[in-house]
């Protein structure tokens, strides 16, 4: 144990000194460099939070807020003056820029500070520099590729009466892939799935059952009382839904949701970067709040509140194509609170009826400082990163600290012809610490971090160090305040319309569904679906 802290230490400082390096670097360049264009009148300096010379931070997103000095041309995102460029000692390079968060000036067209977005680019060697330039004149609008864009959608699949996939998501879009989708409102078998990032698989034109890779759920959920009923999640219920940026580079929205019983809500704002690399992240700001007070049961020893689920799971289908997806990966990871990533061996294919449970309140599993929890095999690892373990709980009366994790393995379908199979890992209340089980949820209490879902091809568990330094660099460059839910929202789910379909003289057998899925023959039956 000492020795991991030492080597962690010994990191840190190797980390420091890199970004010390990176000002002193820029420092001995001499003077500063010639004027990129005449045509422009004013330029700010920009200090980037990270050592560009390093190779696994090329095409790293840098959002910043830019404050103006003078005056800046800007009519909106797009017919603006302003321009990132760099330069590499020796010549300019315009880089491709999105701005955002506009702030006017009350006279004119012009902006006293916004958000601007730009990535390192790959011939970065840590000796540039990088400069905003802008103008109070008019300049031409900017032309740079569209390389992300949002879209709403919708998902529907009944593979047995009763069991289904139905779920309504922001889908995001980079050229001409989908790489994730967040759910708005839905269930998966009965499982409410609002709050739900899904990682697709790559390559995605048209987003399918088969499309599905992992899912990242940042609701709020617990068990109130002593059966599987008296459950309760800010994934049950929309309560409103907005995009807040769709640019060029960067795209943001925002997901308020809450519980059926209204104790509980959840406001999380999802931020995703044109990645043009094969590694694929998206970042939350989540905001967790209760709105009355929780007395648990003894019972109750396990699912005390969970803040967050990372879920790998696997379905088999002999009948219908597109229900032959996801893969559980074969090993758990996490980052203790002693500093040591500690692994768990997993089943590829749990045969559980009920609920096998493993890192229990006993065991006492924490997250240390890296803040991290990846399922990971020899080709593929998928994680959870935290900007930190600590400050987690913003207010909440005598709400302990810090994030403890849980998890279970399942076989949640097991029928002729389908099996569906889960893991999955907790981000749970700290509720157990020396013996002592806090069974009492404050009415006040507030969850507030900033998370990332990663998934990567050729970064495993154990260069996880790297990608969670990066992350909590850039989440403290760029913090996001959190938006309080108010329980006076009204919820914003369209009209309601009522819809009758009669059908004539169509063959059909009765629960052909079902018939299908158990058989493996391919049965007539009737399914309408509605858009």
């Amino acid at each position: 144990r000492d020795l991991h802290r030492l080597i962690r230490r010994q990191r840190q400082m190797c980390i420091r000194d890199r970004l010390s390096s990176l000002s002193t670097s820029i420092d001995t360049m001499g003077e500063e460099p010639k004027w990129w264009d005449k045509n422009w009148s004013y330029r700010e300096k920009i200090e980037i939070p990270i050592p560009s010379n390093i190779e696994y931070l090329k095409n790293q997103p840098i959002d910043i807020k830019i404050i103006f000095k003078n005056k800046c041309w800007t009519k909106n995102e797009t017919e603006t003056s302003i321009r990132v460029c760099q330069w590499n000692g020796i010549e300019w390079n315009e880089l491709e820029s999105q701005i955002y968060n506009l702030k006017f000036s009350q006279v004119g067209n012009y902006i006293e500070e916004c958000g601007v977005v730009f990535l390192i680019p790959e011939t970065a060697t840590g000796k540039e520099t990088y400069y905003v330039y802008y103008d109070e004149n008019e300049k031409s609008k900017t032309e740079y590729p569209d390389h992300v864009n949002i879209e709403e959608k919708f998902l529907y699949q009944e593979p047995i009466p009763g069991q289904k996939i139905n779920v309504k998501f922001y889908a995001i879009k980079q050229e001409e892939y989908y790489t994730y989708y967040v759910a708005q409102e839905g269930e998966l078998l009965d499982q409410p799935l609002s709050q739900n990032i899904v990682k697709l698989v790559d390559g995605t034109k048209k987003i399918t059952p088969d499309t599905l890779e992992q899912f990242l759920q940042l609701s709020y959920s617990y068990y109130y009382g002593c059966t599987d009923d008296e459950f309760s999640s800010t994934a049950e219920k929309l309560v409103s839904k907005r995009i807040d940026v769709d640019g060029n580079l960067m795209v943001k929205f925002t997901i308020s949701s809450k519980s059926d019983r209204g104790e509980i809500a959840s406001t999380n704002t999802y931020t995703y970067y044109y990645c043009p690399t094969s590694d694929k992240k998206i970042r939350a700001h989540v905001r967790h709040e209760f709105l009355e007070d929780q007395y648990l049961p003894e019972c109750v020893l396990y699912w005390d509140g969970s803040f967050g689920t990372l879920s790998s799971f696997k379905f088999k289908s002999n009948a219908i194509k597109e229900l032959n997806f996801g893969k559980i990966l074969p090993y758990l990871h996490i980052y203790g609170e002693d500093g040591i990533v500690k692994e768990y061996k997993l089943d590829e294919n749990p045969y559980y009826k009920t609920s096998k449970k493993f890192l229990m309140n006993e065991e006492d599993v924490d997250l240390g400082e890296e803040a991290w929890v990846s399922f990971d095999g020899a080709d593929k690892t998928h994680a959870v990163l935290l900007s930190s373990n600590k400050n987690i709980v913003k207010q909440g009366s005598g709400e302990r600290d810090g994030i403890q994790v849980k998890g279970f393995q399942v076989e949640l379908i097991n029928i002729p012809g389908l099996e569906a199979d889960f893991t999955q890992v907790h981000l749970m209340r700290n509720a157990y610490e020396n013996g002592v089980y806090d069974l009492q949820i404050p009415g006040d209490l507030v969850v507030e971090f900033d998370a990332e879902f990663f998934t990567s091809d050729t970064i495993n568990y154990e260069k996880m160090g790297q990608e969670a330094e990066i992350f909590q660099s850039l989440a403290k460059l760029n913090p996001t305040d959190g938006e309080q839910y108010s329980s006076d929202n009204s919820e914003n789910n369209g009209e309601k319309f009522t819809l009758t379909v009669f059908a004539h003289a169509a063959p059909s057998f009765p629960l052909g569904n079902l018939l299908s899925v158990l058989t493996g023959k391919n049965l007539s039956y009737i399914s309408a679906e509605i858009y």
